[in-house]
């Protein structure tokens, strides 16, 4: 096979592969998006919700508490006048309650068997509420909400609290209720779409939902579920097992995406729900569009594959050879000029390129050699005669302080400058140092004691408590005066930037994670703030210029880790130390 067909091949497998992997990825990106956008909202209105009817509740509960600890009403209970006309003074107190408060339908206070004392529904003279006190007495709640049921075409509740504040009851109020407010709560469908709806709902023998449905024409608390079937969403709330349920049924057994929330305060379920197939429509419809788009763009790019192959393979090859003999470090190589068309200019601009990067390499290799030993000698002369001027003047009976302190100055700028050129000496030998080191299998374990015998005195001075662990990691295979210079410049940072009058505390670690060695050190000293982090790796980078030093260590052990395909992580926080992990690749 020729290689333009197989150039036209390849063209056309790796746009096909890749044009799908991009689609794929667009797609489940958008995908989440939607779904995302879709349970947030979800979320957002089932919490609307939720708050809007703890508070509706909360409020109704405050009322009643109200109305149960009424002084006239626990008064008349504690003086044991509960015949029919003293009981009739109270008549006033329940009817105005009554009338303020439009949720209220009747309001009886029973005796401590449920006999009716006294109610602003006469009908209810007869009516003993023995089983709804006895619900009350069974839970520890101050206000106890009874089952819904439905009457006079309306969803009621009875509402039970206990008169006074004494745990030996008075009596009990009851309150008939109207659960107008939470039915118009539960069937506003604004911003769920098509087919979004709340229900709430509680267990009795089964689950029963007690708001009238939005595709069900059917009366409040006449829809029943299996309370067993964990794939109904109101079931999950009734457990308390709040969240977004992904996959799940509703009473229709439409698959539907449901925000599940449990309203403790009454033990009821809370279900925000939307189907599936209209929270999907968007995608769908970005399905068909990216099918279509696929299709065209595939046969675009078989038309021009199969003619840009056979102008573009022998340079392209020939290109890529160079490149790679550049990659392994033959500078020299260049490529072949095969055509004068847009590839040939790549060629020649990219032999260009590899000249001027060579040239640029040695002239900057040339700069640092030369900074480094040709100005040594100057640098130490007048260094010298500085020191020799300040002698003579110090003979002198003369007021020469000013002098001295500039020649002070003098001199110090001097040592500077001779401490940064030999910085840039390091920085080159360890530039240099590269193609000639070789890996060694290290015991890393003896090498932490050999750098903390050499640091023996700093370590002494600070007071410093240096722990290690290598058990995880004891060996490692890399270049053993490269690793001596990573250990020597983080241990050296911590105990050098530690806090005033604490004494430094370093731990060292090795571990392994996939396809890593990790050394990690970490220290209990100043700290970098996350805006400074990243300044901490750059060439002569100095955060803390209280302390005297240079700024290259970690940018030497930063050049180190790069050159070994590995990284480095800092983890840290003004006053709290820092962690540095080292990363050395396996592979």
């Amino acid at each position: 096979m020729k290689i333009r067909h197989k150039l036209s091949l390849l063209i056309l497998g790796l746009s096909i592969i890749l044009l799908s992997i991009s689609s794929y990825v667009y797609y489940f990106q958008v995908k989440r998006y939607y779904l995302g956008k879709t349970y947030d909202h979800l979320e957002a209105v089932s919490q609307t919700k939720e708050i809007r009817l703890t508070d509706l509740i909360r409020k109704r509960n405050e009322l009643i508490e109200l109305l149960s600890r009424h002084d006239r009403i626990t008064g008349q209970l504690k003086s044991k006048r509960t015949n029919s006309v003293h009981l009739a003074e109270l008549m006033p107190i329940l009817e105005r309650f009554k009338r303020g408060i439009t949720s209220l339908q009747e309001i009886s206070i029973v005796d401590k068997e449920g006999r009716i004392l006294v109610s602003t529904d006469a009908t209810l003279s007869n009516k003993r509420f023995a089983d709804e006190i006895n619900a009350y007495k069974s839970q520890n709640r101050r206000i106890y909400w009874g089952n819904f049921y439905y009457s006079d075409g309306k969803l009621k509740n009875n509402l039970i609290s206990i008169i006074g504040n004494s745990p030996d009851s008075l009596g009990y109020l009851i309150a008939i209720t109207s659960a107008d407010d939470i039915i118009s709560l539960t069937n506003d469908y604004t911003g769920l779409g098509k087919t979004g709806e709340t229900v709430l709902g509680y267990k009795d023998d089964s689950t029963i939902l007690i708001n009238s449905l939005r595709f069900k024409n059917s009366p409040p608390l006449n829809n029943k579920i299996d309370p067993m079937d964990s794939s109904y969403p109101m079931n999950r709330a009734l457990t308390n097992k709040e969240g977004i349920l992904s996959t799940a049924k509703d009473y229709r057994g439409e698959k539907v995406i449901a925000s599940v929330r449990y309203v403790d305060e009454l033990g009821w379920g809370l279900i925000t729900k939307i189907d599936k197939n209209e929270a999907f429509e968007p995608i769908e419809y970005l399905t068909k569009i990216l099918i279509i788009i696929n299709v065209i763009a595939i046969i675009i790019i078989s038309v021009i594959s199969n003619i840009a192959a056979g102008f573009i393979a022998r340079p392209i090859e020939n290109l890529t050879k160079v490149v790679r003999q550049m990659k392994e470090g033959d500078l020299s190589a260049r490529a072949k000029i095969l055509s004068k068309d847009e590839i040939g200019t790549l060629s020649a601009s990219f032999n260009e390129m590899a000249t001027n990067l060579a040239n640029k390499i040695e002239d900057l290799d040339s700069f640092i050699y030369t900074a480094s030993h040709d100005l040594k000698a100057p640098i130490s002369n007048i260094e010298g005669l500085l020191m020799a001027i300040e002698d003579d003047f110090s003979k002198q009976d003369i007021d020469k302080n000013d002098v001295l302190l500039l020649l002070s100055m003098i001199k110090q700028s001097i040592l500077k400058f001779k401490g940064t050129v030999a910085d840039l000496t390091q920085i080159s030998r360890i530039n240099k140092s590269f193609e000639d080191e070789t890996a060694d299998i290290i015991v890393i374990k003896d090498l932490i004691q050999d750098v903390l015998s050499l640091m023996e005195n700093q370590i002494h001075e600070n007071n410093a408590v240096i722990n290690f662990d290598t058990s995880a990691a004891p060996l490692i295979n890399f270049p053993k005066k490269h690793l001596s210079s990573i250990l020597y410049n983080l241990i050296s940072n911590a105990i050098k930037y530690k806090i005033p009058a604490i004494n430094p505390i370093i731990d060292i670690l090795t571990y392994k994670e996939p396809h890593y060695l990790v050394l990690e050190v970490k220290d209990n000293g100043l700290g970098i703030a996350m805006e400074d982090q990243k300044k901490a790796f750059v060439m002569f980078k100095r955060l803390h210029d209280h302390v005297e030093g240079s700024g290259i260590g970690l940018y030497l052990i930063k050049r180190i880790i790069d050159q070994y395909q590995g990284k480095i992580e800092l983890i840290s926080e003004p006053g709290k130390g820092s962690v540095f992990r080292i990363y050395f690749s396996l592979t």
